[in-house]
Order: structure tokens, then C-alpha cells, then sequence
């Protein structure tokens, strides 16, 4: 459960908001699926790569 209680609106307005926060996260964990996809390509150590990402402004918890 979350810490804490978000008043969004009428009915139906908390499961918007859950399809909304599971689509970007959906969009986070297919963008880091791109980009190391494009690293593997590229030949780059995949371990060596999410280091970088997850030290990087692109860091998302989706990467732990």
C-alpha cells in the first residue's frame, strides 16, 4: 500500500490513474529494452551499459 492518500477526483479517477502510471512504466521498460538492445548491436558490455544508465539522468526504477 502506498504511504500516502491522493484525493484525483471522482469515481473511476484512482483506476485512470493506475492505467496511467502502468503505461509509463510500460514506456520506461521499453525504452531501456531499446537502448540496450541498440548497445548489444553496438557491441558494448550490457552489465558495463545499465551501470552507466542507472548512474545517468535516464535512471528508472524500472532498471533495478
Amino acid at each position: 500500500m502506498g504511504k500516502e492518500a491522493i484525493y484525483l477526483g471522482n469515481n473511476g479517477a484512482g483506476a485512470a490513474t493506475k492505467l496511467i502510471v502502468q503505461l509509463v512504466l510500460g514506456l520506461n521498460r521499453m525504452a531501456l529494452a531499446e537502448g540496450l538492445t541498440l548497445g548489444k548491436k553496438m557491441e558494448m558490455d550490457q552489465h558495463r551499459l545499465l551501470d552507466v544508465l542507472k548512474k545517468s539522468a535516464a535512471y528508472s526504477k524500472a532498471m533495478d
